[in-house]
C-alpha cells in the first residue's frame, strides 16, 4: 500500500511565500481605493466594549454573548466577542462565533475578515490570505483587512507591503487600539514614543504584560 506523500516543511513555506507573493501583486492599486474611502466614525462604547477595552475580557465575553443572542449574526457583536475570546485563547470558540454570524450575513465583509484573523491565529495563514482576498473584493474599505493583509505579509517578510497596509489601516480607522499599535510599531523612535505615550492614557483592553513593554 502506497503512502501519503506530504510536503516538507521547508517546501509548505516556498509554496506559502509563491501564493503570498501572487496574492500581493496586485497590492498597489489597493492605495487608490484608500483615497475614496471615509474614516471610520465610532458609537460610543458599550458597556460591552468597555469591558474589552479595560482588559475585562470575560465579562466583555458575557456582555456580547447576551447582545446577539438578541441580534444574531450582527457584525460589531461578534466582532467584540470574537476579541474577547481571542484574548482568552478561545480560538475554537471564536472560530464557532464567526462561522455562526456568518451564517446569518455571509457577505458582512467584517465577518469575513474576523474569520481570517482567526485562521492567521489558528496558524493557517495560507487559509487567512484567501480569506482577506475575499473580503477587499466585499469591501476595500475595511481598515480591518488591511491590518490582517499586513499580519500576512510580515511573516513572509513582505515588509514594505506590511508597512503600507497598517499605514493605510491607520488612515481608516486610527481609534482602533489593534491598529493604532500596529502602525506606532512603524514610527520613527522619537515619534514612537510620544505615541506610545499617549496610547498608554487611554484604555486599549490590551495583555497587562503588552503594556509593562510599552511602559518600558
Amino acid at each position: 500500500m502506497t503512502g501519503k506523500v506530504f510536503p516538507s516543511a521547508g517546501a509548505s513555506r516556498i509554496v506559502l511565500a509563491a501564493s503570498l507573493a501572487v496574492a500581493f501583486l496586485f497590492l498597489p492599486a489597493r492605495r487608490v481605493f484608500a483615497v475614496d474611502c471615509s474614516v471610520v466614525m465610532h458609537d460610543p462604547p458599550t458597556e460591552a466594549d468597555s469591558a474589552l477595552q479595560t482588559a475585562d475580557y470575560a465579562k466583555a465575553e458575557g456582555l456580547y454573548r447576551d447582545e446577539l443572542a438578541k441580534h444574531p449574526g450582527d457584525p460589531s457583536l461578534t466582532t467584540g466577542l470574537v476579541h474577547a475570546l481571542l484574548r482568552q485563547q478561545k480560538v475554537q470558540e471564536a472560530a464557532d462565533a464567526v462561522k455562526a454570524s456568518l451564517a446569518a450575513s455571509p457577505d458582512a465583509a467584517a465577518l469575513v475578515t474576523l474569520r481570517g484573523e482567526v485562521e492567521f491565529r489558528q496558524g493557517m495563514p495560507w487559509a487567512a490570505t484567501d480569506t482577506a482576498n475575499q473580503s477587499f473584493k466585499l469591501d476595500p474599505c475595511n481598515p480591518r483587512t488591511h491590518l490582517l493583509i499586513a499580519s500576512i505579509a510580515s511573516i513572509s517578510s513582505f515588509y514594505a507591503v506590511a508597512q503600507r497596509e497598517i499605514a493605510t489601516a491607520h488612515q481608516l480607522d486610527p481609534e482602533d487600539p489593534n491598529i493604532r499599535g500596529e502602525w506606532i510599531g512603524t514610527l520613527p523612535l522619537e515619534k514612537r514614543i510620544h505615541e506610545i505615550e499617549s496610547s498608554l492614557a487611554a484604555p486599549s483592553g490590551g495583555e497587562s504584560e503588552d503594556l509593562r513593554h510599552m511602559h518600558m
